[in-house]
């Protein structure tokens, strides 16, 4: 099966239409059939009944039986990060989880989340609260939980589509956002020796929205705080969600 997970803000969800369409593209690669518009309306009922101000939302769909999908809806409350998680950041570690960069699974948020639970379980193992997963290249791909990007004098980059990474949502957010500030953005392969020389390093995600990372393996990123390319784009993110 697949999944969505999001953020509901208020009555609000921000770029549902964009969750719903990577859902059935990837209920398509699994040869599920769905009805968008009936999801739709179950995902939003279900979060009016919720009466929640911040919630979690968790979209689930799998084959079911006599070829009609089962959907499920969850909506519970969510306690998202306090403002000084956002400027302390979080700790990764590399580990020994490898992606296949020409493996069509990871463009889908499917249920196969095996990878990321190991990758996870290593990271706490060592301390750490993020694992970050390289290709069979060695290359930077993602982490357990979020797309990731680097800032070296001023150029933002992230891994392109092509290192086995998911197509977040939030990361195609973030790069619209920092086109539109004027900040040069590169996709494209990322080496590990990139975090060393970078004054920054942030994972998006729908629920954590715009993090940074201040310290991978030990290395301490920048100054160890959030950085000020990864500040503008948090703050922008959020005033891009109090005006959808």
């Amino acid at each position: 099966g697949v999944f969505e997970t999001f953020r509901g803000y208020n009555d609000k969800l921000f770029r549902l239409d964009a969750h719903l369409k990577r859902m059935q593209s990837g209920a398509a690669f699994l040869g599920i059939e769905v009805d968008v518009a009936e999801i739709e309306v179950a995902v939003r009922w279900t979060l009016d009944e919720s009466r929640l101000d911040c919630a979690r939302v968790r979209l689930t769909v799998t084959g079911g039986q006599a070829d009609k999908a089962t959907v499920v809806v969850t909506v519970e409350k969510y306690k998202p990060p306090t403002d000084d998680d956002y400027r302390r950041g979080l700790a990764a570690v590399t580990t020994t989880i490898r992606r296949h960069s020409d493996s069509q699974i990871y463009r889908y948020k499917t249920l196969n989340q095996i990878e990321n639970s190991v990758a996870l379980a290593e990271a706490r193992s060592k301390g750490a609260v993020e694992a970050i997963l390289f290709n069979e290249s060695g290359e930077v791909s993602e982490t357990n939980r979020s797309n990731i990007f680097l800032v070296r004098n001023g150029l933002l980059k992230t891994p392109d589509l092509n290192s086995g990474i998911l197509p977040g949502i939030t990361r195609d957010t973030v790069l619209k956002i920092a086109v539109k500030n004027g900040i040069e953005t590169v996709e494209g392969r990322m080496t590990p020796t990139e975090f060393i020389n970078a004054d920054e390093v942030f994972i998006t995600s729908s629920l954590i929205e715009v993090m940074p990372l201040t310290s991978v393996d030990g290395v301490i990123i920048g100054s160890g705080k959030i950085g000020q390319v990864t500040g503008l784009l948090r703050l922008e993110y959020q005033r891009k969600l109090t005006l959808a």
